[in-house]
């Protein structure tokens, strides 16, 4: 039988962080692109410490991974600092998008997964969004936001359709969000590649579409 990932230890410390997230503040535009930004600089220091471990055969040191970024340590480690605080506070401001899009299926499907089951993977589906916007290309956040939770709520209540009958509107709309990643991926305008593209369908999966 397969195992709810949404169970065990794991699990319940997410459901604790997503608690924990619902009493941010809307945010203005002015703010929500400083934090971007923050965020932008936080996953291109992950990127460096990912390119120097290549390297070394090894995770790097602080100061071999501030020399793959060509900056002092102290001003990698502030880099860290204020990226997380803002990926946190940006995620924090958005939850409102997860309870919307959680509320928008709940109410017409029934399924295994409770609300807080789905909120804990809309959460998922925002914080991946933060990793990836780009406030280069426009788009408000709670735009691309929005489209990453949708993707993660429905690839959850397809996993469950497995075991469990799920409408087939809403599978449809899952195959739908899989067929439009990989044309922005062919395009080159979505955020993610790799484990997230495998996720959504992207390159290597042969699903239905």
């Amino acid at each position: 039988m397969r195992r709810n990932p949404s169970r065990g230890p794991a699990a319940k410390s997410m459901r604790t962080f997503v608690g924990s997230l619902e009493e941010g503040e809307l945010l203005e535009r002015g703010e929500e692109i400083a934090l971007a930004l923050s965020v932008a600089e936080l996953m291109r220091s992950e990127r460096a410490r990912a390119r120097a471990t290549a390297k070394l055969g090894r995770p790097p040191m602080i100061a071999e991974w501030a020399d793959e970024m060509n900056m002092d340590v102290d001003k990698l480690i502030q880099t860290i600092q204020l990226g997380t605080k803002a990926k946190n506070e940006l995620v924090a401001s958005n939850m409102r998008l997860v309870h919307s899009v959680v509320h928008s299926y709940s109410a017409r499907v029934r399924y295994s997964l409770s609300t807080q089951d789905l909120s804990q993977e809309g959460a998922l589906g925002l914080m991946r969004a933060t990793e990836g916007f780009d406030v280069k290309r426009g788009l408000k956040f709670s735009t691309y936001a929005t489209w990453w939770i949708r993707a993660a709520v429905l690839r959850a209540i397809e996993n469950q359709s497995r075991a469990i009958r799920v409408p087939a509107q809403i599978l449809e709309q899952y195959r739908l969000i899989r067929k439009t990643y990989r044309a922005l991926v062919s395009q080159g305008v979505a955020g993610f590649g790799g484990q997230e593209a495998e996720e959504l369908g992207g390159e290597g999966e042969s699903g239905t579409t």
